[in-house]
């Protein structure tokens, strides 16, 4: 009945929807809606209005341990020297089961509320030396390199920046344990030989194993060859093309859940792919992770591994993660230029999750 004699024109709301819910309440969804409006509305005179309430923001809180209580959630984060009304207005509303762990992890409500870094109470503290300044002021001829974390932690070795991912020992700890609870899918890598002409063998492939990446080694795809072609279902492609030839190109089958940006190519040019390592470098976002993704060819006794170490050193800032996946044709036990790359070399001696 009420529904009915509501009129949108003469409230001057554009509405979406008008419906009943629970309770014999009405339910009116628009864009924007003068509440007191509604409130002085004739036909609505004998009912009560109120506006929906907005959520609270939520956030999932990990590796709790299981012995702690609610409140006790709520007062370690105030000892991160996090401001006090995070305690006066949060909530523990969920925890989860802990099962054989002894962590959990719980979700927390908050109302809006801001924290920048100049409202912290604590001294700030370089990266670089653990000097009481910010980071980036530390002195550009400052050749004294300490640790605040492991100093802090009483380490011994302490003789490294905080933010070095390969020699903190904290750091490193605390990434290993981010990636133990992402799941990465299945990677894949195949010197195809032709895509075309092996698609339904790496279609079986792909799907199979439930490959989330796939990266290829001499595609032989060309510019003139029609995607439709060489489709693999619920996957993007991405390629450089070998030029002037009838063989090499690279590419890499990304699954369509990923978001992706390429972020480096070696050249297209026919004069250039005929002796040097042809490559391609995607940013992947998965899981929560920023991954630095490449699919990298060398021709054996190719020269130029430069052009390869300058991409993969022009794009290696910021990931969580990397993953080379390549025909590499490098002799490990030689002391070359390409054996001993630090990210190829570090990504030969440890295998990710998920990697195949």
């Amino acid at each position: 009945m009420f529904v009915k004699l509501l009129d949108p024109v003469q409230l001057k709301i554009k509405t979406k929807r008008i419906h009943y819910t629970v309770n014999n309440a009405i339910v009116i969804e628009a864009d924007d809606i003068d509440v007191n409006a509604l409130r002085n509305y004739s036909a609505l005179s004998k009912l009560e209005v109120k506006e929906d309430a907005k959520l609270n923001p939520r956030i999932i809180v990990h590796d709790i341990p299981v012995d702690y209580t609610k409140q006790e959630i709520l007062k370690s984060f105030v000892e991160l020297s996090l401001p006090q009304y995070i305690l006066d207005n949060a909530k523990v509303v969920s925890l989860y089961l802990a099962r054989e762990n002894k962590c959990r992890s719980c979700i927390l409500e908050v109302k809006p509320g801001t924290y920048q870094a100049k409202d912290c109470s604590n001294a700030p503290c370089g990266s670089h030396c653990a000097g009481v300044h910010e980071s980036s002021k530390c002195p550009p001829d400052n050749r004294i390199i300490c640790c605040f974390n492991c100093t802090s932690a009483k380490l011994s070795n302490v003789s490294h920046e905080a933010l070095d991912k390969i020699n903190c020992p904290l750091l490193r700890s605390r990434l290993e344990r981010k990636s133990s609870r992402i799941d990465y899918g299945l990677i894949g890598h195949s010197n195809a030989e032709s895509i075309h002409s092996h698609l339904l063998d790496l279609q079986a492939v792909a799907r199979i194993n439930n490959l989330h990446l796939f990266g290829i080694c001499e595609s032989f795809l060309k510019p003139g060859l029609s995607s439709s072609l060489v489709e693999i279902s619920h996957f993007n492609l991405f390629g450089v093309d070998r030029l002037g030839k009838e063989c090499g190109g690279v590419a890499i089958y990304v699954h369509k859940s990923i978001k992706v940006r390429e972020v480096s190519r070696s050249s297209q040019s026919p004069v250039y792919t005929c002796k040097r390592p042809e490559f391609l470098f995607l940013e992947l976002s998965f899981s929560g992770a920023k991954i630095l993704c490449s699919t990298i060819c060398n021709p054996p006794k190719a020269g130029y591994w430069s052009d390869v170490e300058e991409a993969i050193f022009n794009c290696s800032g910021g990931y969580d993660f990397t993953v080379l996946m390549s025909d590499f044709n490098i002799e490990w036990h030689t002391n070359s230029s390409a054996s001993q790359t630090p990210c190829v070399t570090s990504s030969r001696n440890k295998t990710r999750p998920g990697a195949q």
